[in-house]
């Protein structure tokens, strides 16, 4: 018996290469906050409320006599601004399938700016289109060229509601100021484009906050900043486990962001992917990775949408990684999307990376 068993292990050692594990990031089962310190498990945090301002600029304009002015201090992250209001009648929201771009005048820091869409039933989009500025302190013009990669989302192109923009704020601590003016719908690009619908030139406004009825955009500063009661606590398993589980709630439109940092495992170049257990509703999930250098992408698996009192796992995989260094990981960042101007509440569970389990020494778990 003892010799059989023996042989047995020798040929599971042969096997191994075939055989996948799990590394576990975070479980919940042993904190009863989320607040949690390194060596135990990852820590699970909203931003930290920065000096994030928008404003109309009268002074500093590329046409007409205003344009939009945002500024940003102290950070880290992808500030993130939304030109909402699209889907109201007159305005530009019906227009997104006619055209092939979206196009607008920018002048401030050089860096990425990054184009998502949002329609008017809360579906959003990954990145659809960037571009990168000069950092000339004149007016340039950019065009995001959306059509392409937005044709093959779940979104309806005939009801766009919000445009979201993200500008790269650098790695840490930053600050900055961009100005946008003349934001305009676009059939062809370059020389040959055409004007299908102006979005916002800004030029009618007295303020920001416009008559929701008016036909132009209403911009808000609030994307991936907390607009409410956002609340991230530990709890039991809402399904009737005793297990312990993350509970967000969330209040905004479009974004909220939580970061997953002090991880414990912080060399993901072993790992096939990483997978976690959604409970709730939300209208959108959407991970991205940063390393420690500070660069971010996200994993192949994109956009998900989870509706339903029932734990589902979603996997996201590596394969396709080729900007942030898996080796040196810093930071899983989750964006949680909220129904447009609502409220609710989603649940994680289980965030665990993947991979062959004759690499799982490389993981150096705590």
């Amino acid at each position: 018996m003892n010799t059989k068993i023996w042989i047995m292990g020798l040929l599971l050692v042969g096997f191994a290469g075939m055989v996948h594990a799990e590394a576990v990031l975070d479980n919940f089962d042993n904190d009863r906050s989320p607040a949690n310190g390194a060596g135990t498990d990852a820590y699970w945090n909203p931003p930290f409320e920065p000096t994030f301002h928008m404003a109309l600029e009268t002074t500093k304009i590329h046409f007409g006599n205003a344009a939009l002015r945002v500024n940003w201090a102290d950070k880290d992250l992808w500030p993130s601004f939304v030109i909402a209001n699209l889907h109201q009648s007159g305005n530009a929201g019906n227009r997104f399938f006619d055209a092939d771009a979206v196009r607008m005048a920018v002048a401030g820091p050089a860096g990425r700016v990054i184009l998502k869409l949002v329609d008017s039933d809360g579906y959003g989009t990954g990145d659809l289109a960037d571009v990168t500025t000069s950092g000339s302190d004149t007016y340039e013009l950019y065009e995001f060229r959306y059509l392409n990669n937005a044709v093959n989302s779940p979104i309806n192109l005939d009801g766009i509601s919000e445009i979201q923009l993200l500008v790269d704020a650098g790695v840490s601590g930053t600050s900055g100021t961009i100005y946008i003016d003349s934001i305009e719908l676009i059939r062809y690009v370059g020389a040959g484009s055409e004007v299908v619908a102006v979005i916002d030139n800004f030029d009618n406004d007295s303020s920001l906050d416009d008559d929701p009825n008016a036909a132009d955009s209403i911009p808000s500063g609030n994307s991936l900043l907390p607009t409410g009661p956002f609340f991230t606590t530990v709890v039991n398993d809402p399904a009737g486990g005793t297990n312990a589980v993350l509970k967000v709630d969330y209040n905004t439109s479009p974004w909220n962001v939580l970061w997953v940092e002090q991880l414990d495992i912080t060399d993901w170049s072993e790992a096939d992917g990483i997978s976690i257990d959604i409970y709730g509703s939300a209208g959108g999930i959407l991970l991205k990775l940063k390393d420690a250098t500070g660069k971010e992408e996200e994993p192949t698996g994109g956009f998900i949408r989870h509706d339903g009192d029932r734990w589902d796992t979603y996997t996201w995989t590596f394969h396709q990684i080729s900007i942030v260094d898996l080796a040196h990981m810093d930071k899983l960042i989750v964006f949680v999307e909220g129904p447009t101007g609502g409220e609710g509440t989603i649940y994680f569970d289980n965030l665990i990376l993947n991979g062959p389990i004759t690499n799982i020494e490389n993981w150096a778990i705590y």
